[in-house]
């Protein structure tokens, strides 16, 4: 189960990505621009493509 989700907090982007399974799944990159890593439970992340359990928060301040 993959689960993607977006949060505005007073003009900042959070992006989270989610793998709740013990396969590899993979996402759409394009969805990613200038985002920086937040935090993330492994040192290597691969744009795309997700490990088991992987989670990774980015974040991007929201251009006005």
């Amino acid at each position: 189960y993959l689960c993607l989700i977006n949060v505005f907090i007073k003009m900042k982007n959070f992006m989270f990505i989610c793998n709740f399974t013990d396969k590899e799944v993979s996402y759409d990159a394009s969805i990613l621009n200038n985002e920086k890593v937040l935090i993330q439970n492994y040192n290597q992340h691969q744009k795309g493509i997700l490990k088991p359990y992987e989670s990774i928060v980015f974040y991007q301040k929201s251009r006005a």
